[in-house]
């Protein structure tokens, strides 16, 4: 009985065991690629001609672990551990002065269309550094804070999205100004400048008819003077 009693105890500790080890039902495919969309858009609407740059700063395991990639070991970003939003905001700081005083090179450069959007595939699987150069839009410049997107996306129920949209948070500077209204020195006369003044010169008129009168009867006694 007592050994009956003891197997049962080992066969209960033995489940209790296997509940608190951590499983991965769907491990990440570092090989496999994903598609990545960046959407622009400020105030509801979309911000076209925007230049983003695409980082690959980390490496990512089946777990769905981060690792640096040497190029960026000096850095001093922490990114292992599971960082939370401070973390990852001071993650991004390092990697942005890092690039700088390095001057490392994107691994992709993209373009937001006419709809504000940008679309890259295929795309490596890993941790990308999202900057964006400002864009001038008439009177306005707009910019967009780096960020940190993972290729793939965990899901909240579990499993992995190779299909990712990242949206940067957008600001706008700059004020409105309206077209310029250009007045001609000298304007076009209006169609009613053009129209002839007939009731303001009626007396020239009937003057010039006399006179014609008048030449007509001297001509006239002239020629009868002259005859033989």
């Amino acid at each position: 009985a007592p050994m009956k009693y003891l197997t049962k105890a080992a066969a209960v500790l033995l489940m209790l065991l296997l509940l608190c080890l951590p499983v991965t039902a769907h491990p990440v495919d570092p090989a496999q690629t994903g598609t990545l969309t960046i959407e622009c858009h400020y105030g509801g609407s979309p911000v076209s001609g925007m230049t983003i740059s695409l980082y690959r700063v980390a490496s990512v395991s089946p777990a769905g672990e981060y690792t640096l990639l040497p190029a960026y070991v000096g850095s001093g970003a922490v990114i292992t551990g599971r960082p939370d939003a401070a973390g990852w905001r001071e993650a991004v700081g390092h990697l942005i002065r890092w690039i700088g005083e390095q001057g490392l090179s994107p691994e992709v450069t993209v373009i937001t269309a006419a709809g504000g959007r940008a679309v890259h595939d295929p795309l490596a699987a890993g941790l990308y550094l999202l900057t964006a150069a400002p864009c001038q839009k008439g009177s306005y410049t707009y910019t967009a804070a780096p960020a940190l997107v993972g290729l793939p996306l965990e899901q909240p129920g579990g499993g992995w999205q190779y299909t990712v949209t990242a949206a940067p948070k957008l600001a706008r500077t700059g004020t409105y100004v309206p077209p310029a209204i250009i007045i001609p020195d000298n304007p076009a006369p209006t169609p009613a400048d053009k129209l002839p003044q007939t009731g303001l010169l009626q007396w020239p008129i009937a003057l010039l008819a006399a006179a014609g009168l008048v030449l007509l009867a001297v001509g006239g006694a002239l020629r009868r003077r002259s005859e033989p």
